[in-house]
């Protein structure tokens, strides 16, 4: 009986502890993993799944939703824009890798501030990031937010209005004299991107009794009619065009009678 309980002892195998190392795995959702086990594997991620944002701005490594189509911005590839503050020959430019999905379709492109790609039938663009420049200290890259607008091919929108002066009277009058309304104003109009100062149509003409039209992509612009050196003085109007509607902006130019 010694002896069988000795055989017993020198046959089972010795099992020695293993230590892993304390790296980390990133998951997609933003939680950390660490190795375990006799191989020193890392866990599996967790798998719950997280519901995209319907949105139109992003940080880093955030997946959105905007019209149909998943954007999530990935890293910055370069950031040479001009710090706060600062006097800069040239303004420098910031671009962005950025992950495209819809269905089944996958696409990783590098994109520049206000550039855009044609991806399944739409326009993406990156429309402008915050902070608009470099600050002192410098702010982290996780920081930054990126707006992106998702714009279908081929879709457009109206913009109509009419373009007045007024006062024509040094003195208004109970009751208003017709010869004294606001009267039509020829003038030339720039129609400015909202997210910076890029014009995105050639300068357009309202006639003789003010009216104007234009044709744009859906997304949200800057009116700008021009006045005189000193007056008349218009103010910029801003307007949201729509898929297959007119949106009426009527902009009215100040003479300085009083």
């Amino acid at each position: 009986m010694y002896s069988a309980f000795n055989f017993q002892l020198s046959n089972k195998k010795k099992i020695n502890p293993v230590a892993c190392t304390m790296e980390a795995k990133l998951c997609p959702d933003g939680s950390a993993v660490g190795r375990s086990g006799p191989k020193c594997e890392f866990v599996e991620c967790p798998s719950r799944v997280v519901q995209p944002i319907e949105e139109n701005t992003a940080v880093l490594n955030q997946k959105i939703l905007n019209e149909g189509i998943y954007i999530t911005p990935l890293q910055v590839v370069s950031d040479s824009r001009c710090g706060a503050g600062m006097q800069c020959f040239w303004a420098g430019e910031l671009i962005i890798k950025v992950r495209l999905e819809k269905e089944t379709v996958m696409k990783e492109v590098d994109l520049k501030e206000r550039g855009t790609v044609v991806f399944e039938g739409n326009n993406i663009t990156f429309s402008c990031v915050v902070p608009e420049d470099k600050t002192n200290p410098i702010t982290p890259f996780e920081n930054y937010k990126f707006v992106f607008k998702v714009v279908p091919i081929g879709s457009k929108g109206v913009i109509s209005g009419k373009v007045t002066l007024g006062p024509t009277c040094p003195v208004e009058r109970i009751p208003p004299d017709p010869n004294c309304a606001p009267r039509g104003y020829a003038t030339s109009i720039s129609v400015i991107e909202n997210f910076g100062t890029q014009i995105v149509k050639t300068i357009i003409q309202s006639d003789a009794g003010g009216a104007f039209s234009v044709t744009l992509s859906p997304g949200t612009y800057i009116l700008q009619a021009h006045g005189g050196n000193v007056l008349p003085r218009c103010p910029d109007v801003s307007v949201e065009v729509k898929n297959g509607q007119t949106t009426t902006a009527d902009i009215s130019c100040d003479t300085g009678i009083r």
